[in-house]
């Protein structure tokens, strides 16, 4: 059949008039193969759809899409299918995302093969920063066991430098956590990651209470922790309560840990924060506590005013360059 255009008269196929189709040709062969793979997953045959990915690494991110499938089979069959592909060196970067969304899947074993997927991608070495939001809302809506597994993860992957800064106010919450085991790796995460140079600021307010913790360890690593935020120019105002009280501690490295961390918090590049920083400093050896253990311990008094002259001639000597420049 064609159709006559009024004018030439001339014949025109009727697919040339009709409307288009709705879906581009490529949408549409991308939504048939994800069907193929959720039928081949629907049925179990994890191997045969591993087999396909390691021939088309560009169908990864279309079998992660299935860890939201309405199926549980579907949902489980897709993480197993990205765990085992991982472990034969498939690289499935694309659905590092989706796998940490999947760690608050409903379903425990969708949880656990997801994690053992994270796990075995972070072992070789993939870019895993797509993962931490995901992370961190797990850490903050799962069980016990399941959290302690995950933070082992974050560790790891503070180990090698991956920002997790997205999941520090998770790592803060857990800073309160009536289990020590708990406690201990939260505080490790953000320790590493302060020395690595991801923004802790956050979890700065939770580390300050830690500082008089009965357990030594605990506040070893609180210490270093604090001391690696201030040396990376954060934001110390919140922690200085805390650090103040132990400048009056009868314990010398207690009251040098803290000396330090105040003199490199004064060191912050923002000039508003940082004068902030050094008047709450004269404000201190002006109160009553201060003057009395003062006058009772005079290495108290040197150590504290030692701190505060460095980092006022730090501010002078800063203001006498920048007028010699101008």
């Amino acid at each position: 059949m064609v159709l006559k255009h009024k004018s030439h008269r001339t014949k025109i196929p009727v697919y040339a008039v009709t409307a288009p189709s709705k879906k581009p040709l490529t949408s549409m062969l991308e939504e048939e193969t994800l069907e193929g793979y959720r039928v081949l997953l629907e049925e179990r045959r994890i191997e045969k759809v591993v087999k396909q990915l390691d021939s088309s690494n560009k169908d990864v991110v279309l079998v992660a899409r299935l860890l939201e499938d309405e199926d549980y089979g579907v949902r489980l069959s897709a993480a197993s299918a990205l765990k085992t592909a991982c472990e034969k060196g498939i690289i499935i970067t694309p659905a590092i995302g989706h796998l940490g969304k999947a760690l608050s899947n409903r379903s425990e074993n969708v949880r656990i093969n997801a994690f053992l997927a994270l796990k075995t991608a972070l072992k070789r070495r993939l870019d895993m920063d797509a993962a931490v939001p995901g992370i961190a809302i797990a850490l903050s809506d799962q069980g016990k066991e399941f959290r302690m597994n995950l933070l082992e993860l974050v560790k790891s992957m503070a180990d090698w430098r991956v920002d997790i800064g997205a999941a520090v106010p998770a790592l803060s919450d857990a800073l309160s956590d009536s289990d020590i085991k708990v406690l201990r790796l939260a505080l490790s995460c953000l320790r590493i990651a302060a020395m690595t140079g991801t923004d802790i600021s956050p979890a700065i307010p939770a580390l300050s209470k830690l500082l008089n913790h009965p357990n030594k360890d605990i506040q070893e690593s609180t210490i270093s922790a604090l001391d690696s935020a201030a040396k990376e120019g954060r934001d110390m105002r919140e922690a200085l309560p805390a650090l103040f009280e132990r400048l009056l501690d009868g314990e010398e490295k207690k009251r040098k840990d803290s000396a330090r961390i105040v003199e490199n918090a004064s060191n912050i590049p923002n000039k508003e924060i940082r004068l902030a920083i050094i008047s709450a400093m004269i404000g201190f050896t002006d109160t009553a506590a201060f003057r009395c253990e003062a006058e009772r311990n005079s290495k108290l008094y040197l150590e504290v005013m030692g701190c505060l002259q460095r980092s006022i001639g730090k501010i002078e000597k800063q203001w006498k360059t920048k007028r010699e420049t101008k």
